[in-house]
């Protein structure tokens, strides 16, 4: 297969441009601004529908190209306007245009590694890109890295390897919770306290009841009280004053401390009487001895002493008897006194007790007044003076006479008020530490519920699971639900690993196949061997690496990046006569350079020509474009095709 003409009508600023070719090498020289890579696009764009191109230079003209070509094989093929040479060479695929007919800047190179095994399926009939597309997606689907087959971290695959870890992780935490719960009965925590809740309800109840009572005790004690004064006050009337009490007392003193003394001035009276007595008969003795004896002295001594011890006895008596009347001065006095004040009695002594007795009734009487005030003044918060006490206790009692319940049969207790708010204390903080455990668990459970929604497990086990743990029969759900979720992880990466062996092993058998295109007898061997005048005597395809191997004269092997820059594009210029002599089915047909020794010093150039007439000489179609006057003489000294010269635009 060769070209025969390329008819440009137009092409950007190309217009009526008409290239006729002949077998053999045939050479375009254009210099700078002739169409010279404008007619080389305009062959890409008719060679294939793609636009596979090693560069952008290929869209420089954006519209689409006007013309035709003529191909020759066996009879004559005309590619008309949206007809490309892939339509009639069904082997042939766009790729195949730029990566082996076409080649550009000196770029002899197939970097691509994929291409072999792509190109290497269509012409053996190996699936080994079928092969590593199942071998990828049971890498996805199994979420298994690529080196050790194991369950992936990557991103991509949703870190599913710590989810897996986690999921292991969260599913003990689960049990153990389940199991600790169970001994610590937490789910029948709601229960105890709403019987808690019941019972301390109760107790506030009997508490509002108690302090009722108290209210009601306290307004009836009140009203107690009230009368208490009222009736005081009403007896206070009838009792003797405390100061006129206190005076007769006093009195009563002077009494009692006369009244010891006064039989001892009843005693001295009486015998004063009767020494007066006794002085008159002793004097009447003395006159009559004086009489009878006639002694003087007797005489004049019996009237001074007789005189004297009268005085005396008279004086005593005085005393004596003046001391009896004002004593009964004091007790008619303290008759009086008494009668004053309703005081009774028939004996004065009889008005101590009673005097005690009244001092204790209005000592009392006073007590009880004082008393109910000051309970009225502390129970009902009255701040007026003892005056108004009463009244203003009689305004607030009748204020809140209508809150008192009188039906109320409970009796106010303090000790029991004060025990009953004990127990309400307790039960108070019984119900906060059983709603802190309660609460705890609520927030474990949250928790829970946080760490299966972060697994993703809807997505992984395709289904609509609840993940959100309300109680212990939702943990043991999810126990259920992690249980299969680890299992499908495991199961599937397990299944993916064992067929990615199988197919690991079919790939190694199906790669080993792509080295017949580097057999001893292949084109690209013998052509390689030819050109490299038998320096070289093989081409190997190193399955593991992936790359392009030489075999030296020596059986020394090296690879292809590691050759001369002469003998790497000698290399691969055989392997692409090779792979387009196998695509076309063994038949020749044509490559496409442009400037491909570019770089080329005046030696290698002429190296690189002699390959390119070899190539000729195989019956192959050169098409080789160039700028370069000199690669225009040397290509002369090999082809008698003419020099075909493109006119400036």
């Amino acid at each position: 297969m060769r070209i025969n003409r390329i008819k440009i009508e137009r092409y950007g600023p190309l217009e009526n441009l008409d290239l006729k070719f002949k077998p053999g090498i045939n050479v375009i020289y254009g210099s700078n601004e002739s169409g010279k890579s404008l007619t080389m696009d305009f062959l890409l764009k008719k060679l294939a529908k793609k636009r596979i191109a090693k560069d952008n230079r290929i869209n420089r003209v954006q519209e689409e190209p006007e013309g035709f070509i003529i191909f020759y094989e066996k009879e004559e093929i005309k590619l008309e306007q949206n007809q490309f040479l892939t339509d009639f060479l069904p082997l042939v695929k766009d790729e195949d245009i730029c990566k082996i007919f076409v080649m550009r800047d000196s770029d002899f190179n197939i970097p691509d590694d994929e291409y072999y095994t792509i190109i290497t399926d269509r012409l053996t009939g190996l699936q080994i890109n079928d092969i590593t597309r199942i071998s990828e997606a049971l890498l996805n689907h199994g979420c298994l890295t690529p080196t050790n087959r194991e369950i992936s971290n990557q991103r991509d695959f949703g870190r599913l390897k710590n989810k897996l870890e986690n999921a292991k992780s969260l599913k003990r935490e689960i049990a153990e919770y389940i199991e600790i719960t169970k001994k610590d009965l937490i789910h029948n925590i709601e229960g105890e306290i709403f019987e808690a809740i019941i019972k301390l309800e109760q107790i506030e109840f009997d508490i509002i009841k108690l302090k009722r009572a108290k209210k009601r005790d306290e307004y009836l004690r009140n009203c107690e009280a009230i009368k208490i004064i009222e009736n005081s006050k009403i007896k206070s009337d009838n009792l003797p004053e405390k100061e006129t009490l206190e005076d007769l007392r006093s009195k009563f003193d002077v009494y009692k401390e006369n009244e010891t003394k006064i039989v001892d001035y009843i005693k001295i009276s009486n015998f004063s009487k009767w020494n007066i007595l006794v002085s008159l008969l002793m004097c009447l003795l003395f006159w009559i001895v004086w009489i009878i004896t006639t002694q003087s002295f007797i005489g004049l001594f019996t009237p001074i002493v007789t005189t004297l011890f009268l005085l005396i006895n008279t004086i005593f008596w005085f005393f004596a008897f003046n001391k009896k009347r004002k004593h009964n001065e004091i007790i008619e006095d303290l008759i009086d006194k008494s009668n004053e004040i309703n005081l009774k009695f028939d004996k004065v002594d009889e008005l101590e007790t009673i005097l005690k007795s009244k001092a204790k009734e209005i000592e009392e009487n006073e007590k009880g007044i004082n008393e109910n005030i000051g309970a009225l003044k502390r129970t009902l918060e009255i701040s007026d003076n003892e005056k108004n006490v009463v009244d203003k206790a009689k305004q607030l009692m009748k204020e809140i006479e209508s809150t008192i319940d009188h039906k109320l049969k409970m009796k106010f207790s303090q000790e029991k008020l004060e025990k009953i708010e004990g127990e309400l204390i307790a039960k108070g903080k019984e119900i906060k530490s059983l709603e802190e455990q309660l609460n705890d668990h609520k927030l474990k459970l949250a928790s829970f519920s946080r760490e299966l929604l972060k697994l993703d497990i809807n997505t992984i086990l395709n289904d609509d699971f609840n993940l959100v743990v309300e109680n212990l029969d939702s943990l043991s759900i999810s126990i259920e639900t992690l249980d299969k979720y680890i299992s499908l992880i495991e199961n599937r990466a397990e299944v993916c690993k064992n067929a990615l062996e199988i197919f690991d092993k079919i790939e190694e058998e199906e790669r080993y196949k792509i080295n017949q295109l580097f057999d001893e007898n292949s084109i690209c061997v013998n052509f390689f061997k030819e050109i490299t005048d038998g320096k070289y005597i093989d081409i190997i395809y190193d399955t593991e690496k992936g790359g392009i191997f030489v075999k030296k004269a020596n059986n020394e092997e090296l690879s292809a990046y590691k050759l001369s820059e002469g003998t790497f594009d000698q290399l691969y210029l055989a392997i692409r006569v090779d792979l387009a002599q196998r695509i076309l089915d063994e038949n020749k047909g044509f490559l496409i350079m442009d400037d491909i020794f570019l770089s080329y010093d005046t030696k290698r150039l002429k190296e690189g020509i002699k390959i390119l007439k070899k190539l000729s000489d195989l019956e192959w179609q050169i098409i080789y474009f160039t700028a370069k006057e000199k690669e225009c003489e040397l290509f002369t000294e090999v082809t008698d095709n003419e020099i075909i010269k493109l006119k400036p635009l």
